[in-house]
């Protein structure tokens, strides 16, 4: 199996190529840091797996996955990505992704998803909150739901994180991730379309 993997954080790159190395029977596993450095090697190296980052400096890794799936049919392709609730399944369907997993996924799952596309088969966890589903429900966690009932009553993360005894840095983290699932740029959209989702009620 040659594999490419695609991430502009070298950490990342350097992880996950030691990781599959020590549990895949790998050719060669070769790294891209950008769109543009992505289709060099994969033109030249002609992987049968490419690992794809969801947000690259110089582009979309939806984008990438259409041109590598365009370019080399038989090519097999997993996005992932660490930010949680940024993508629509309906997307990932339309890009042509084999899988999906998140940066968060254990190797286990790793190595699972990897055999799983390679056998032909696809790869995308109902479980996995990175992924909104096709009927444009959002999963939030149990505390995210209890930071947005809170951001609903009006609190302020100080007063947030008090409340439910962590600190201000998860609140403010929580908060982020509220907007970026949501896809609203403020507090009082954030709200909106919660009660509109019925994700809060009126009390």
């Amino acid at each position: 199996m040659k594999i490419l993997l695609v991430d502009d954080h070298p950490v990342v790159l350097d992880g996950m190529s030691k990781m599959l190395a020590s549990v895949l029977p790998a050719d060669e596993i070769r790294t891209a840091s950008s769109v543009a450095n992505c289709k060099l090697v994969a033109r030249d190296y002609l992987p049968s797996l490419v690992i794809l980052d969801l947000r690259l400096p110089d582009g979309s890794g939806l984008d990438v996955c259409r041109f590598l799936k365009s370019e080399f049919p038989n090519v097999k392709v997993l996005l992932f990505s660490g930010s949680p609730g940024i993508v629509q399944k309906r997307d990932l369907d339309k890009s042509g992704a084999d899988g999906w997993l998140s940066k968060n996924s254990p190797a286990e799952a790793i190595v699972e998803a990897i055999q799983t596309v390679s056998d032909g088969g696809t790869y995308f966890p109902d479980s996995d909150a990175t992924i909104k589903h096709s009927n444009d429900e959002i999963y939030i966690s149990p505390r995210e739901k209890e930071v947005l009932a809170l951001i609903a009553e009006g609190l302020v993360n100080k007063e947030i994180a008090d409340k439910l005894f962590i600190s201000v840095t998860t609140v403010d983290s929580h908060r982020k991730n509220l907007l970026l699932k949501f896809n609203v740029s403020n507090t009082a959209a954030l709200i909106a379309e919660s009660f509109k989702r019925g994700y809060l009620e009126l009390k």
